[in-house]
């Protein structure tokens, strides 16, 4: 058995049909949103899961919550730099913790 990990691609116009989106839509929010780069393969774009996940929330701030393009950017970035943040408190704490408890061991 493999330990390989299967990635699946979709194509733009796979992408568009699940969104209800034209695929010159995609192709301009690729523009307006730096956060979604999907690959190009021979000169076709490619998108990753991760890149679906991406466009479901920009699909639902621009669509259904009704923000403008700029808002929906700014929206995510802001989200996303939240989350590094708070990702990074995590780590340095789970640093403290590990540090007390050799401290704890050596002096207990």
């Amino acid at each position: 058995m493999s330990d390989e990990i299967k990635i699946s691609y979709y194509d733009i116009n796979q992408v568009a049909a699940k969104f209800q989106l034209e695929a010159s839509t995609l192709r301009y929010w690729e523009k307006e949103f730096p956060m979604l780069k999907p690959e190009k393969r021979g000169g076709d774009r490619v998108y990753t899961p991760e890149d679906v996940e991406t466009l479901a929330e920009i699909v639902d701030l621009v669509k259904k919550k009704k923000y403008t393009l700029k808002g929906a950017r700014l929206y995510i970035e802001t989200t996303r730099a939240r989350v590094i943040k708070i990702n990074r408190a995590i780590r340095q704490l789970e640093e403290v913790k590990l540090h007390l408890e050799h401290l704890r061991d050596f002096t207990g």
